[in-house]
């Protein structure tokens, strides 16, 4: 999650739901839940939020005790519908059934997140990072980084963030967080070192190139600006962001003369 600009996909990844888990009053009931269930994260994964709405409410009217659904419900109404309430009750249900549910708290800390209740959020994700079965523990070390830079923690935020990307470092979310909280605090040099480390790490997500190339435009770094920017384009599809590449380019003189090269390797 997250900074409220972030992927829908990073968010979907750090949301990683339980399938098959054993729940409901009699084996009919609670296999028909979580059919409907796996159904819900089959249509998550594709990003059809509509269907995952669907299958996911079936699944809790059939069974109520199913955390999965519940947790799968509340990403839906968070992401898709924006009915940040509703989400919210969903996330608890989840957890009321099953404490131990680092990913659900992540969800839930994502929500505070979006609603600037930082305390609680900052809260969330403690409680996932403490949990020793969590398996993607960077989502929340990265999420955690960027709540307590809202709070205004500059220093313990990237801290939190340089933590994530040690330990994944092809965490391109890690990076981007990193990279908006150093461009953030006036750290130029440091926001386009971690903004390069998000386009070496995703080549063909275009926000990377789009933000590596105004920080280098920033610095003053025209010639390498330019490759960011012919990179950017390259990579995005039809809209906003493709424009707004293709104008910084034309500001800087057009596309470079030879093919954009790919960001530096890693030391």
């Amino acid at each position: 999650m997250t900074p409220r600009s972030v992927s829908p996909l990073a968010l979907l990844g750090a949301a990683l739901l339980c399938i098959g888990c054993q729940h409901g009053p009699d084996e009919k009931t609670q296999r028909a839940a979580e059919i409907h269930n796996d159904l819900g994260v089959g249509s998550l994964n594709q990003g059809d939020f509509q269907s995952a709405y669907r299958e996911f409410e079936q699944a809790v009217q059939i069974d109520d005790t199913l955390p999965d659904a519940h947790n799968g419900l509340g990403l839906v109404l968070h992401l898709n519908y924006q009915k940040l309430a509703e989400a919210e009750v969903q996330y608890k249900r989840a957890l009321e059934l099953r404490p131990a549910f680092p990913e659900c708290h992540v969800n839930l800390g994502n929500l505070y997140l979006d609603e600037a209740r930082y305390d609680e959020a900052i809260a969330q994700y403690e409680i996932a990072l403490n949990d020793m079965l969590y398996r993607t523990p960077y989502f929340a070390q990265s999420n955690l980084g960027w709540a307590l830079y809202k709070k205004g923690e500059t220093d313990r935020a990237i801290e939190s963030v340089r933590a994530a990307v040690t330990s994944v470092p092809t965490f391109c979310q890690g990076w981007r967080t990193l990279g908006l909280i150093y461009d953030g605090t006036g750290r130029a040099e440091k926001a386009c070192d971690a903004f390069a480390e998000f386009a070496q790490s995703c080549p063909a997500v275009a926000e990377a190139h789009q933000r590596l190339g105004v920080c280098r435009a920033k610095l003053g770094r025209t010639e390498l600006a330019r490759v960011s920017f012919a990179a950017c384009v390259e990579h995005a599809t039809p809209g906003l962001l493709k424009d707004d590449c293709v104008t910084f380019l034309t500001r800087l003189g057009g596309p470079p003369p030879h093919p954009a090269p790919p960001p530096p390797p890693k030391p």
